[in-house]
Protein backbone atom coordinates (compact mmCIF):
# COMPACT_ATOMS: atom_id res chain seq x y z
CA UNK A 1 0.00 0.00 0.00
CA UNK A 2 2.43 2.33 0.52
CA UNK A 3 4.65 1.22 -2.00
CA UNK A 4 1.67 2.22 -4.22
CA UNK A 5 0.97 5.52 -2.73
CA UNK A 6 4.90 6.48 -3.25
CA UNK A 7 4.55 5.39 -6.97
CA UNK A 8 1.68 7.04 -7.67
CA UNK A 9 2.86 10.39 -6.30
CA UNK A 10 5.75 10.15 -8.36
CA UNK A 11 3.96 9.90 -11.46
CA UNK A 12 2.50 12.42 -10.80
CA UNK A 13 5.42 15.01 -10.05
CA UNK A 14 7.41 12.84 -12.79
CA UNK A 15 8.68 14.81 -16.04
CA UNK A 16 8.48 13.28 -19.06
CA UNK A 17 10.58 13.86 -22.55
CA UNK A 18 7.89 16.80 -22.92
CA UNK A 19 8.70 18.58 -20.06
CA UNK A 20 10.45 22.15 -21.11
CA UNK A 21 13.84 22.72 -20.06
CA UNK A 22 12.94 25.66 -18.10
CA UNK A 23 10.51 23.37 -15.74
CA UNK A 24 13.48 20.89 -15.04
CA UNK A 25 15.66 23.74 -14.35
CA UNK A 26 13.48 24.64 -11.35
CA UNK A 27 13.03 21.07 -10.93
CA UNK A 28 16.89 20.39 -10.73
CA UNK A 29 17.31 23.76 -8.54
CA UNK A 30 14.24 22.36 -6.01
CA UNK A 31 15.48 18.97 -5.91
CA UNK A 32 19.06 20.00 -5.11
CA UNK A 33 18.99 23.30 -3.25
CA UNK A 34 15.35 23.56 -1.75
CA UNK A 35 16.73 21.55 1.79
CA UNK A 36 19.06 24.09 2.17
CA UNK A 37 15.93 26.03 3.88
CA UNK A 38 16.62 23.99 6.76
CA UNK A 39 20.12 24.65 7.95
CA UNK A 40 19.23 28.47 6.28
CA UNK A 41 17.36 29.05 9.01
CA UNK A 42 18.62 27.45 11.87
CA UNK A 43 21.63 29.49 11.31
CA UNK A 44 19.42 32.67 11.34
CA UNK A 45 17.78 31.85 14.28
CA UNK A 46 21.32 31.46 16.04
CA UNK A 47 22.50 34.93 15.08
CA UNK A 48 19.44 36.92 14.66
CA UNK A 49 15.87 37.86 16.13
CA UNK A 50 14.96 39.91 19.62
CA UNK A 51 17.12 39.53 22.68
CA UNK A 52 14.19 38.31 24.98
CA UNK A 53 14.00 35.70 22.35
CA UNK A 54 17.37 34.73 21.37
CA UNK A 55 18.14 32.46 24.36
CA UNK A 56 15.23 30.45 23.28
CA UNK A 57 16.29 30.39 19.64
CA UNK A 58 19.90 29.45 20.16
CA UNK A 59 18.57 26.20 22.52
CA UNK A 60 16.33 25.78 19.54
CA UNK A 61 19.31 25.45 17.19
CA UNK A 62 21.45 23.30 19.57
CA UNK A 63 18.52 21.18 20.09
CA UNK A 64 17.95 20.86 16.60
CA UNK A 65 21.40 20.32 15.32
CA UNK A 66 21.71 17.28 17.91
CA UNK A 67 18.42 15.79 16.41
CA UNK A 68 19.84 15.80 13.22
CA UNK A 69 23.59 14.49 14.46
CA UNK A 70 21.68 11.55 15.57
CA UNK A 71 19.12 11.20 13.25
CA UNK A 72 21.01 11.16 10.16
CA UNK A 73 24.17 9.34 11.73
CA UNK A 74 22.39 6.96 12.85
CA UNK A 75 21.17 3.23 12.29
CA UNK A 76 18.01 3.93 12.23
CA UNK A 77 17.45 4.87 8.74
CA UNK A 78 19.68 1.90 7.72
CA UNK A 79 17.31 -0.12 9.68
CA UNK A 80 14.57 0.87 8.14
CA UNK A 81 15.57 0.25 4.81
CA UNK A 82 16.45 -2.89 5.27
CA UNK A 83 13.01 -3.63 7.11
CA UNK A 84 11.49 -1.85 4.24
CA UNK A 85 13.23 -2.05 0.84
CA UNK A 86 11.91 0.44 -1.68
CA UNK A 87 13.27 0.52 -4.90
CA UNK A 88 13.42 4.27 -6.56
CA UNK A 89 10.88 4.78 -8.97
CA UNK A 90 14.12 5.05 -11.77
CA UNK A 91 15.55 1.67 -10.68
CA UNK A 92 12.37 -0.20 -11.54
CA UNK A 93 12.14 2.03 -14.87
CA UNK A 94 9.48 3.75 -13.85
CA UNK A 95 9.35 7.55 -15.27
CA UNK A 96 12.16 9.97 -16.79
CA UNK A 97 15.54 10.52 -14.95
CA UNK A 98 16.74 13.77 -15.90
CA UNK A 99 19.16 14.22 -12.32
CA UNK A 100 21.39 11.42 -11.65
CA UNK A 101 20.95 9.99 -8.21
CA UNK A 102 22.87 7.03 -6.86
CA UNK A 103 20.27 3.57 -6.78
CA UNK A 104 20.11 3.80 -3.19
CA UNK A 105 16.40 2.52 -1.27
CA UNK A 106 14.15 5.51 -1.26
CA UNK A 107 12.67 5.13 2.13
CA UNK A 108 13.35 7.02 4.51
CA UNK A 109 14.41 9.65 2.25
CA UNK A 110 17.48 11.59 3.93
CA UNK A 111 15.42 14.87 2.43
CA UNK A 112 12.35 13.86 4.52
CA UNK A 113 13.95 12.90 7.69
CA UNK A 114 15.86 16.50 7.78
CA UNK A 115 12.45 18.05 7.19
CA UNK A 116 10.89 16.07 9.85
CA UNK A 117 13.62 16.48 12.35
CA UNK A 118 13.81 20.13 12.01
CA UNK A 119 10.08 20.39 12.30
CA UNK A 120 9.81 18.52 15.37
CA UNK A 121 12.57 20.67 16.83
CA UNK A 122 10.84 23.86 15.76
CA UNK A 123 7.30 23.23 17.43
CA UNK A 124 8.65 21.39 20.30
CA UNK A 125 11.78 23.27 20.90
CA UNK A 126 10.48 27.07 20.48
CA UNK A 127 7.59 28.37 22.00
Amino acid sequence: MFNDINLSLFKFINANPMTSSNILGIATFFAKKLIFIFPSITIISWIWGPSKNLSYQRIFVCKTTFSLIIVICSVISGFISILFPQERPFILGIGQQFLYHDPTPSFPSNHATIAFTFTLSFFFGLK
